[in-house]
């Protein structure tokens, strides 16, 4: 079975084209036209609670950030290909 990505550019974007069991991942930044990223991943988690969502920032976020709470992974920019590879592979395994 082949890999799918698809690219949203904005919030509302990515929740029009999210659709419940489609997607083993959802990578979301944080600071998303629009919709804030972490209000994209609690909606998309109350589509499908078995995806696995990844904030991707550049933001220095506290452990407590309420921010960080719809997110099941944190990969903080800037990172370079390897840790989005890794990051990936193990939501996918998940």
């Amino acid at each position: 079975m082949a890999e799918r990505v698809d690219v949203a550019t904005n919030g509302i974007e990515a929740l029009a084209l999210f659709e419940p069991g489609r997607y083993n991942a959802v990578l979301v930044d944080l600071s998303l036209p629009g919709v804030p990223g972490d209000q994209i991943a609690i909606q998309i988690k109350q589509m499908d609670a078995a995806v696995v969502t990844i904030m991707m920032t550049g933001w220095i976020l506290a452990g407590s950030d309420p921010r960080l709470a719809p997110f099941d992974y944190c990969l903080q920019k800037p990172f370079v290909p390897q840790e989005l590879r890794d990051i990936v592979s193990r939501a996918i395994k998940r």
